[in-house]
């Protein structure tokens, strides 16, 4: 078994409780933007893999917790597909702040690029995994359990929003359904069905064991 954890947004301790609990995890992105406390977590039973708001000047040498982009992985024998990133709606707030003279919180590469949306989309398709893992969601699910104030606060249309990450999530999603797929993001627990997938929601902290 391996539990998977919602996104922390760098509530550490409460991280650390979770990890407490339970022998294997994956945290789904959206750690935070320090991993210091990392330093005391075996990595080889503990990983995670990161979101949209998650610090990509870390020196990935020091965080051998981390996934990486994505692709099949393994952990206590159980095989996933992963995917990292995601669209920040609020990053021109972001970088004003940056700009304020406020920490750092947004990062160009939150999103994978177009070259490694086309190499993890050729991989899936070829794998074709019975469990996806990834911070973001396919633009139908989105669309369906996603909230859309959210989006007219920050100024965008709902019903032609889309991002990268999305398209790219949809295009596998369309290629393969795998039997189960979780994510985190939304901040909202659900369960949904869709096709032959059932699609598990983590909000924040929220865990799921397989």
């Amino acid at each position: 078994m391996i539990t998977v954890i919602g996104d922390v947004h760098g509530k550490s301790p409460f991280h650390m409780d979770i990890i407490k609990e339970h022998e294997y995890t994956v945290q789904l992105g959206d750690l935070g933007f320090s991993y210091e406390y990392l330093k005391e977590v075996d990595f080889l039973k503990h990983q995670f893999f990161m979101g949209n708001h998650d610090n990509y000047d870390y020196d990935a040498n020091d965080i051998p917790h981390d996934l990486g982009d994505f692709g099949l992985r393994q952990l206590n024998y159980v095989d996933f597909f992963f995917v990292r990133g995601a669209f920040s709606i609020d990053w021109p707030w972001r970088v004003s702040q940056e700009q304020k003279g406020f920490g750092k919180s947004w990062w160009s590469q939150e999103q994978l690029s177009l070259i490694q949306c086309k190499e993890c989309f050729e991989e899936y398709a070829d794998l074709k995994p019975d469990l996806v893992i990834t911070h973001s969601t396919p633009r139908q699910l989105a669309n369906l359990v996603g909230n859309p104030e959210i989006l007219r606060h920050f100024g965008y249309d709902p019903p032609t929003f889309t991002t990268n990450t999305q398209e790219l999530l949809q295009s596998m999603f369309e290629a393969h359904e795998p039997d189960i797929w979780v994510h985190g993001h939304l901040h909202i627990s659900h369960r949904t069905k869709l096709g032959k997938t059932h699609f598990i929601g983590l909000s924040e902290l929220e865990t799921y064991t397989l």
